[in-house]
């Protein structure tokens, strides 16, 4: 900026002196002279020499706003936040550093705790989990890229680790990053919307109903699902996923032996075009309203009967939840006193994500 501003200046001697050497042509001399006081004018001629400068005194004001442009690109990323959750039954509290942080972003953080949002901008970040309070014991440390919005990082475990324990036992830490989707469900009679995240260890693939009506379908181990349904008090029933028997550790195979897909199939492909739900969830009065299915008690027995865990939440209008199941469904096995349970959280509360509480 200092360059740019420089100026040159141009100084111009004008004049041109006539000197006689003969007295008798001294009028001639000074016709002569008033001819160089009209070249004493001519240094204004040079005038166009002098406006480069004036040009150059003009760049800055053009250069400033690009600067402005430059940094409102860098300023506009968006909020971009991220939340923890430890779903590892049995492992011990956590502490979480990001980068090369001294100081643990999240300390203390114990099974089945949920963290509120932190800032943390997208792209790629150092995550560093260590035993809480001892920095030399180190369970995870891996560049994880971060995607822009809102993300939930959950601690899982792996059945699969080290061929796998008896229930699952044999457990690896895993750090999953599900984007969030925290946008304000639509203004219709599905205003709030419940999120699966499976995290139990031992369980198989699992659907989730409410009486008959399906909610979640097929989800297995580390997967998720959304759901948008109406704001309200609610019993949701866990069952193995296609008649499958309740335990055998959490594989990501079909009945069929095909990969099941979290995103784009199963219950997810039968959405409405318009972002409902049309699986029956929502029924038809006799005037066309959309309302609540009717319950039926004989078939709503029914299902508990088969359900391996039941939990109840009561989703509000303009809130997004998810519910974490975790825990074993046979903790005898898996020698562990971790039960399975559903621990549900609420990130976003009237259409704003709930943020972390300074300590």
């Amino acid at each position: 900026m200092n360059d740019s501003r420089r100026r040159d200046f141009l100084k111009v001697a004008g004049g041109v002196a006539v000197v006689g050497g003969l007295a008798g042509c001294a009028g001639e001399a000074q016709e002569e002279d008033g001819d160089g006081n009209q070249t004493e004018e001519e240094p204004a001629e040079p005038a166009p020499e002098d406006e480069p400068p004036a040009e150059e005194d003009e760049q800055p004001p053009e250069d400033e706003p690009e600067e402005e442009a430059e940094d409102e690109e860098t300023e506009a990323t968006g909020d971009d936040l991220i939340r923890i959750a430890h779903m590892i039954p049995d492992f011990p509290a956590v502490d979480v550093y990001v980068d090369d942080g001294e100081e643990p972003v999240v300390g203390d953080l114990e099974y089945t705790d949920v963290t509120g949002y932190l800032d943390l901008a997208a792209g790629d970040h150092q995550i560093r989990v260590t035993a809480a309070g001892a920095q030399s014991l180190v369970v995870f440390d891996e560049q994880v890229s971060v995607p822009a919005g809102n993300t939930t990082a959950v601690a899982l475990g792996n059945p699969d680790a080290g061929n796998g324990g008896a229930g699952g036992t044999d457990i690896g830490f895993q750090l999953e990053l599900y984007p969030d989707d925290n946008e304000p469900p639509a203004e219709s009679i599905n205003d709030a919307r419940l999120r699966l995240i499976h995290a139990s260890p031992d369980a198989p693939a699992v659907d989730v109903l409410v009486g008959q009506t399906p909610v979640f379908e097929n989800v297995a181990f580390s997967e998720a699902e959304y759901f948008d349904l109406p704001a309200g008090d609610y019993e949701f029933n866990v069952l193995p996923a296609n008649g499958g028997a309740a335990g055998g550790g959490g594989g990501n195979e079909t009945e069929n032996g095909g990969e099941n897909e979290s995103e784009g199939g199963g219950l997810f492909s039968d959405l409405a075009a318009d972002g409902g739900n049309d699986i029956g969830f929502l029924q038809e009065d006799d005037e066309g309203n959309e309302t609540l299915p009717e319950e039926d008690e004989d078939t709503d027995e029914e299902t508990e009967d088969q359900a391996v865990f039941s939990f109840d939440a009561s989703p509000e209008s303009n809130g997004v939840y998810t519910a974490f199941a975790t825990g074993y469904l046979d903790p005898e096995a898996a020698s562990s006193e971790a039960e399975f349970e559903v621990v549900i959280t609420q990130e976003v509360v009237d259409g704003d994500p709930v943020e972390a509480e300074d300590d």
